[in-house]
């Protein structure tokens, strides 16, 4: 794939209902709806490719495949683990998860351990900011700890660099993308209306 011309789909995910709770079509999608949409991008030729393939790409160091696709979850609720993963591996398919440090372990999302089996299975793991915070409101203080903080906790967890943030509710300004930069990510990804 050329980067002059490119474009590929980042598909973005959070909870998927597993009867636990209700789905709401936007932010909850039933397991029956995700599975559906898995089955269309598998009879498409489509192609899960990780963050780090594109960060190497966009540095010039590997070429993607051209029906190449991208996704994510955010937030780190325990469907990730017990609908998604199992889905992901049924088609081949990889993701990355963009989880809150400070939410592990709590109900309704995953647990530590979860995390560190996920992120061994092949997945990849980001930064979702460390407890889903608007980033635009936050002193400079509190800007860090969402940023930095949140990526040291992951790191020191699953014993690997965390190199991608999925901005929270997807609201950013400079001051935010310079922090994000300043922390040592490589690719931070938001939710920016439009193509």
């Amino acid at each position: 794939m050329k980067k002059e011309n490119a474009f590929f789909p980042i598909l973005n995910y959070h909870a998927l209902s597993d009867g636990g709770f209700s789905p709401d079509g936007i932010y909850i999608l039933t397991k029956e709806v995700f599975q559906k949409q898995l089955d269309t991008l598998a009879r498409n030729r489509m192609q899960s490719v990780s963050l780090e393939e594109v960060w190497q790409w966009l540095s010039g160091k590997r070429n993607l495949p051209e029906r190449s696709v991208v996704l994510t979850f955010d937030d780190g609720r325990t469907s990730d683990f017990s609908v998604a993963v199992p889905l992901l591996r049924q088609y081949g398919f990889r993701a990355t998860f963009f989880v809150n440090p400070g939410t592990l372990d709590t109900e309704g999302y995953l647990t530590k351990d979860v995390l560190r089996e996920i992120a061994h299975s092949g997945m990849e793991i980001g930064s979702h900011g460390f407890d889903h915070l608007f980033l635009t409101t936050l002193a400079d203080a509190d800007l860090a700890v969402q940023v930095e903080t949140s990526k040291i906790e992951l790191e020191i967890l699953l014993g690997k660099e965390i190199h991608f943030f999925s901005i929270p509710r997807g609201r950013y300004d400079e001051r935010v993308l310079k922090a994000i930069r300043d922390a040592g990510y490589r690719l931070a990804c938001t939710s920016d209306v439009g193509l």
